[in-house]
């Protein structure tokens, strides 16, 4: 009677393990951007409620409502909007939170280390980016007709390429009327 040994030979582990290893690099560098296109995508969804709340709460109340920068959640700041921001109501529109109930909506830093910035926006009482819906729910824009936001992650021109950026960015655009849509954008 002959005694035989059931398994694999270090040959065919490592013939596996070979094979397993090219396919994890062929799919590791796609489910990159499979990860950084959803975080960005769910980034600006969550700005573009946010601004609707803001509106929203304006119009509902008849009293105005802002969204500002701030790192802390209490107040506004001089801050950029990637580090956090808040939504809160202001009837005399100086930009700042008269009392902690007047916060409806605190936002934390955003994840990803991505970039969010404005152009077109009004300052608030600490000199830092904020939009003002009045009662009516239009924008109380400084100067400008629209406010417009940009939102980047790492994938920039100047660090993948043109192709590979290509539309992986977000504009919202908020206009005059208080309305924001969001578009994809090729970040620089």
């Amino acid at each position: 009677m002959t005694s035989r040994y059931a398994g694999f030979t270090v040959i065919e582990l490592m013939i596996t393990v070979a094979l397993l290893a090219i396919l994890v690099g062929i799919a590791a560098p796609s489910l990159r951007d499979l990860t950084m296109n959803a975080r960005i995508t769910s980034q600006a969804n969550d700005l573009m409620t946010d601004l609707a709340v803001t509106r929203g709460e304006a119009v509902k109340r008849g009293v105005r409502t802002a969204i500002c920068t701030s790192t802390g959640g209490t107040a506004c700041t001089t801050s950029n909007w990637q580090l956090g921001w808040i939504v809160f109501v202001d009837p005399d529109g100086d930009g700042l939170v008269g009392a902690p109930t007047d916060i409806i909506k605190i936002v934390p830093a955003l994840d990803g280390n991505n970039t969010l910035t404005s152009v077109g926006h009004t300052n608030n009482g600490a000199g830092g980016p904020m939009v003002l819906f009045r009662p009516s729910g239009v924008v109380t824009p400084g100067g400008a007709g629209t406010v417009q936001f940009t939102l980047c992650d790492s994938r920039t021109i100047a660090t993948v390429g043109a192709a590979a950026a290509s539309n992986k960015g977000r504009l919202i655009t908020v206009s005059a009327t208080g309305r924001a849509i969001a578009s994809r954008i090729t970040c620089p």
